[in-house]
């Protein structure tokens, strides 16, 4: 049994109605289990999205921390 999932989303922060940041960003969670006599689909499918949730967690922590940088440097 294999789980893919994949997460796609957009960060965009906009000052006066200008954008001055746009990220994209893109996780992939996956799991495998091969043993099927002993296999929960639900608890691989569950290892998978807590995979993909958890780097497109760090991916907009990262954007956000990135633009916010950005606005501090061009004092927006």
């Amino acid at each position: 049994l294999e789980f893919n999932l994949i997460l796609n989303g957009q960060i965009i922060f906009f000052v006066e109605n200008k954008k001055v940041f746009d990220a994209k960003i893109k996780a992939q969670g996956s799991a495998i289990k091969k043993n099927f006599f002993f296999c929960d689909p639900r608890k691989v499918a569950k290892i998978a999205v807590e995979n993909a949730m958890t780097k497109y967690l760090d991916l907009v922590n990262k954007n956000i921390f990135e633009a916010i940088e950005i606005l501090k440097k061009n004092d927006m």
